[in-house]
């Protein structure tokens, strides 16, 4: 059904739009499932937009992967689903769908904030650039549904295609701004005297980015520091910054509690990725949410005992059948009925956690 909205109608309306065409003649289906699924869908989608981002804004942790990719989406939906029902000349509706645009506007901080904190930390790459150009698209779309009250919305078109051309043949193209982005980060090492050897982990991530970057461009002499040494050259060649993942799945199917000597039961379940967060992870202050409210559990000597049994014997289905309760305190015991994790093996850094089951208290 999706398919045929998009193929019959999506792009037909985003057209009319740009041309100000009469309003299109739509099959009575059709119409029922852009006003009745897809636009209330679209609306859902911002709201749970907002509410992750008001998540984010509490935690003060802002995934620095994900959250430009998801909004560019949402923008690639949210403003031809506008168009879509703005061309059915609905008023109620057409009432809602003009909020839209003050809607997104707002998620747009975050959006530049997602992409600009990339480009700062690891320089531009063709995908960054086009990122930024999308943006700077964008922006003018709202300048002109906003406060140009859609005016001059055909004028999109020629401003998309100049951005485009922009991105691919014009002096400051996507190569050209991508190879002096990374030149630049290599020569900050190179320049400087600062040996690969001598970085951090991160800087050596940053450095051997950089070079393997350039390193596969047709002209690449143009770019790699002459400074480099052949030496430093193999060193970036050899290194790796991939992870040795570790991960571990257990589950046992709770029945039956044995809540002898405990006056109260919750539920409890708790997820957190880091390979995507800012986060400093702590193993001995995770905050669970319960039934009841939010806990703040020290599971480190539990995680560091399941990581040395499975480096130890491989297979702990069975150990973790045995050693599944976690005593909190004389008062307080965990009884888990499923522990996901992801750690590197070489560092024990771990990527993420899941956990459930059940608090026990007195």
């Amino acid at each position: 059904m999706l398919i045929l909205a998009l193929g019959v109608f999506y792009i037909p309306s985003v057209i009319s739009i740009f041309v100000n065409a009469e309003k299109i003649k739509l099959n009575n289906f059709i119409e029922k499932l852009i006003l009745y699924v897809i636009f209330p869908l679209t609306m859902v989608a911002i709201l749970i937009i907002y509410i992750y981002l008001a998540k984010i804004l509490i935690l003060m942790d802002i995934p620095k992967n994900t959250i430009g990719r998801i909004l560019i989406a949402i923008y690639c939906v949210a403003l031809p689903v506008w168009a879509m029902v703005l061309s059915i000349k609905k008023e109620n509706f057409i009432k809602v769908a003009q909020k839209i645009p003050y809607m997104y506007l707002p998620l747009m901080l975050l959006e530049i904030y997602s992409i600009l904190i990339r480009i700062i930390n690891n320089g531009f790459t063709p995908a960054r650039y086009a990122c930024i150009l999308f943006i700077i698209f964008q922006l003018i779309s709202f300048y002109i549904i906003i406060v140009k009250k859609e005016k001059y919305l055909r004028q999109l078109i020629l401003i998309g295609l100049i951005l485009f051309l922009t991105f691919a043949i014009s002096p400051i193209n996507y190569r050209f701004v991508s190879n002096m982005s990374q030149k630049n980060i290599l020569d900050e090492y190179v320049e400087n005297g600062i040996k690969f050897d001598e970085c951090s982990k991160e800087n050596q991530k940053r450095y051997k980015g950089a070079y393997q970057y350039l390193q596969y461009e047709y002209d690449s002499e143009k770019y790699i520091n002459k400074k480099l040494t052949d030496e430093d050259k193999e060193k970036l060649r050899e290194y790796t910054y991939y992870k040795q993942m570790e991960n571990i799945h257990e589950r046992i199917d709770i029945k039956e509690l044995d809540v002898s000597g405990y006056k109260k039961v919750y539920f409890f379940d708790f997820y957190e990725s880091f390979e995507y967060s800012n986060k400093e992870f702590n193993t001995e202050k995770l905050k669970i949410e319960t039934s009841i409210g939010e806990k703040e559990i020290n599971f480190k000597k539990y995680i560091d005992t399941i990581i040395n049994q499975k480096e130890l014997v491989g297979d702990i289905e069975e150990f973790f059948k045995d050693n599944n309760e976690i005593y909190i305190n004389s008062n307080q015991k965990i009884c888990l009925q499923y522990l996901g994790l992801s750690y590197d093996k070489e560092t024990r850094e771990i990527d993420y956690i899941s956990i459930d089951g059940y608090i026990l208290e007195k």
